[in-house]
């Protein structure tokens, strides 16, 4: 993952997939950095998708609260099983690396 993304367009088509409205209000966004909130589509309580915002960031298992360490954005592959910040998410919903 790298630090920073940008989020500058949606696809009607794409939300129209998942069963959103196309007329979502957009901003679009350049430098969405680790801690920040952002729009995402995901599934809702009712399990159908919808459109929120969500903080970017691991809170890992023995984090207090819900601030994220700035320093947790990213795992490196060959540690991710064994480094406690990210061992149980990995045991929970292991990645398969080719």
């Amino acid at each position: 993952m790298c630090g920073r993304y940008t989020d500058t367009r949606r696809k009607k088509a794409m939300l129209a997939s998942v069963g959103l409205q196309a007329d979502l209000a957009f901003v679009p966004r350049y430098n969405i950095a680790p801690t920040q909130e952002a729009g995402i589509v995901a599934l809702g309580e009712e399990g159908r998708p919808e459109h929120k915002h969500a903080r970017w960031g691991l809170l890992p298992v023995w984090t207090k609260g819900s601030t994220i360490p700035a320093s947790l954005i990213n795992a490196r592959a060959e540690t991710v099983a064994s480094k406690p910040s990210f061992r149980h998410s990995y045991q929970k919903r292991p990645i398969h690396i080719a």
